[in-house]
């Protein structure tokens, strides 16, 4: 295919295609750039001369948990009462449920949001104090 064929093709203005391909040359021309590409083949030969194992694919999420997990946490450790909690406590239990920490705020959070409402998850029977709705009679 020739050089006007794939303009034609592909819409593109000649001008536009000429002054990306001068911007290339001229970036691929920069002795800084070429020493970094030199360094990056040379690099990649010892690399591949080293028989050494890829290494493992690490997830790159920012979060360690899905969405929800600090609900499961509270849903699981709240099962197991028969007394209304207090937060601090509830905290207490779900980071020993989980077994790492757990942001207190979080576990406000999860009791705050899932206390009110026709699919509550929580009953507040006193300040800072919670049972699993299904506890009372649900």
């Amino acid at each position: 295919m020739s050089k006007q064929q794939c303009l034609d093709s592909n819409h593109a203005d000649p001008d536009e295609i000429q002054e990306r391909v001068a911007d290339v040359i001229k970036a691929l021309s920069d002795p800084d750039t070429q020493k970094r590409l030199r360094t990056l083949s040379e690099e990649l030969a010892k690399l591949r001369a080293s028989k050494a194992k890829p290494r493992k694919i690490k997830s790159q999420r920012k979060r360690a948990h899905r969405p929800g997990w600090v609900v499961k946490a509270v849903i699981e450790v709240m099962a197991g009462q028969v007394k209304a909690l207090h937060v601090v406590e509830i905290h207490k239990l779900a980071e020993q449920h989980v077994g790492e920490p757990v942001s207190l705020n979080s576990v406000n959070d999860v009791l705050a949001t899932h206390c009110s409402g026709p699919e509550a998850l929580f009953m507040r029977v006193s300040r800072g104090r919670y049972v699993l709705a299904e506890t009372e009679g649900k």
